[in-house]
C-alpha cells in the first residue's frame, strides 16, 4: 500500500505535496519522493526515509505543478532508485503509482527488447516506458493505450512536461480529486487534502481524468466512452 498526492494551481506545490504526504504516511513510509514541473523541466527528488526526516533536503525544488508518493515496498527492495516518482527513458515524463502490475515481467521483457532501459526493480517503472512506447500519439491517448495493457489494481498520476496538466487513472485502488479556487489537489485518500478543500470527487474504477488548476474532465479507459462522460482531449474512438 502506497500514498499518492498531486497539486496544480497558483501556489508553490512543494509545501502542499509534503504536508499531504505526511497525512498519508500510514499508506507507506519506507521512502518518498516528489516531482515538480518548472522552467527547468521535471525535477525529481526521492530518498529512503519519511517526509519528516528528509524534508530539509527538498526545500530547493520549485514549481506550481507536481506529484508525490510515499512507498511501502512490494516489488523491489527499499532503495532510493526504487522510490517514486519514476521516469522512463525520457526526463519529460514522471509517474507515481499505487497497486500491483501483475503482468509487469512480460511487459518489461518486451519493452527491453525494444530498447527501453530500466533503472529500478519495480513494477511501476513499466508504466513510464509503456506510455513512451505509444509516443506516436499525444500524451492522454498514449496513457490510455498504456494502461489498457496493465493487469491488476492500480491508481496513478502522470506528469508530462508538454501537457502541464495531470493525468489520473484508477482501477480497484482509490484516487480522490479536490477542487479549489484555481487549484486542484489529488490524493489516495481524502484526509490528505481536506485542509485545502472539502470539494472532493472520488474517481470510479476505470476512470481516466485530466485535471488542471480548478478544473477537470473525466472519461473512461475503454476506447468507447459512455455518453454521460466528457471526452478528454486526444481520446479517440477506435
Amino acid at each position: 500500500m502506497c500514498g499518492i498526492v498531486g497539486y496544480i494551481g497558483y501556489r508553490e506545490a512543494l509545501p502542499v505535496l509534503l504536508s499531504s504526504l505526511e497525512r498519508v504516511t500510514y499508506r507507506g513510509y519506507d521512502s518518498f519522493g516528489v516531482a515538480l514541473l518548472n522552467g527547468q523541466g521535471i525535477q525529481v527528488f526521492k530518498e529512503i526515509g519519511t517526509v519528516e526526516e528528509r524534508r530539509h533536503q527538498v526545500q530547493n525544488l520549485q514549481g506550481t505543478l507536481g506529484i508525490g508518493h510515499t512507498r511501502w515496498a512490494t516489488v523491489g527492495r527499499v532503495s532510493a532508485v526504487n522510490a517514486h516518482p519514476h521516469q522512463g527513458c525520457s526526463v519529460d515524463l514522471a509517474i507515481v503509482h499505487n497497486g500491483n502490475i501483475d503482468n509487469f515481467l512480460p511487459l518489461r521483457q518486451r519493452l527491453q527488447s525494444q530498447g527501453h532501459e530500466f533503472r529500478s526493480e519495480t513494477d511501476s517503472e513499466v508504466i513510464c516506458h509503456l506510455i513512451e512506447s505509444h509516443g506516436e500519439v499525444e500524451i492522454v491517448e498514449a496513457t490510455r493505450r498504456a494502461i489498457q495493457e496493465l493487469e491488476g489494481p492500480f491508481a496513478m498520476a502522470v506528469l508530462h512536461r508538454a501537457s502541464k496538466r495531470l493525468i489520473l487513472a484508477r482501477r480497484e485502488s482509490p484516487l480522490v480529486i479536490g477542487l479549489g479556487e484555481e487549484e486542484t489537489f489529488v490524493a489516495s485518500d481524502a484526509p490528505a487534502i481536506l485542509p485545502y478543500t472539502n470539494r472532493v470527487i472520488f474517481l470510479e474504477d476505470d476512470d481516466l481524468a485530466l485535471v488542471w488548476a480548478g478544473g477537470m474532465q473525466v472519461g473512461r479507459m475503454e476506447p468507447k466512452l459512455p455518453a454521460k462522460c466528457t471526452r478528454l482531449p486526444g481520446m479517440q474512438d477506435r
